[in-house]
């Protein structure tokens, strides 16, 4: 399994970032990540002016505008503004506490 990722995986990630080296296998993750190095952040949100590398992360953040929370546990009916918190929270026992999450 190891080597399957090692050989198949690596070759599906063609694009390289020409600053660190990084792979992706889409072009457009490459525009994206670039920014991480030159801190162009051209995505705006119109309520509080915070701005964002990717489009992806400013609908992300706009939740925090709106109070939508689309994620919800089947087991406990909570609710998560991102489908990676509620992930976490599927891998917490039964009865653990409150997630360590700031949604």
């Amino acid at each position: 399994m190891v080597r399957h990722k090692r050989v198949v995986h690596v070759l599906e990630r063609k694009h390289k970032c020409p600053t660190c080296g990084k792979s992706f296998k889409k072009l457009v993750h490459v525009r994206n990540h670039l920014r991480t190095h030159t801190g162009e952040r051209p995505f705006q949100c119109s309520e509080c002016g915070k701005t964002f590398a990717s489009q992806a992360n400013l609908m992300r953040h706009h939740l925090t505008h709106t109070g939508e929370r689309p994620y919800q546990c089947d087991v406990c009916q909570k609710r998560f503004t991102q489908s990676s918190n509620l992930q976490q929270h599927r891998l917490l026992p039964a009865g653990a506490g409150p997630l360590p999450i700031h949604d």
